[in-house]
């Protein structure tokens, strides 16, 4: 835990507080993560429709693997290409 003081435009000083900065950095990777992985699956779902692919087990799969289930379907559709 760090404090520190500021200054209003007005003089007037006061107290910034960042209880537990670790918690805050971590929960930043969590959202960056969540963010990053609702947008692939969004690209699998329009994908796998597309090329007649099942999309459901990445979905089930991506909160508890995160992006590698993403990775296994970009590696099974160029598996499928070859």
């Amino acid at each position: 835990m760090w404090i520190s003081s500021a200054v209003t435009s007005s003089g007037v000083p006061i107290e910034v507080s960042i209880v537990n900065s670790r918690r805050a950095v971590g929960l930043q990777i969590v959202l960056d993560l969540v963010i990053a992985c609702s947008l692939g699956l969004g690209w699998l779902a329009q994908d796998a429709r597309k090329r007649g692919l099942t999309a459901w087990p990445y979905f089930v799969a991506t909160p508890f693997v995160g992006s590698m289930s993403l990775l296994a379907y970009v590696r099974r559709g160029f598996v499928r290409q070859s």
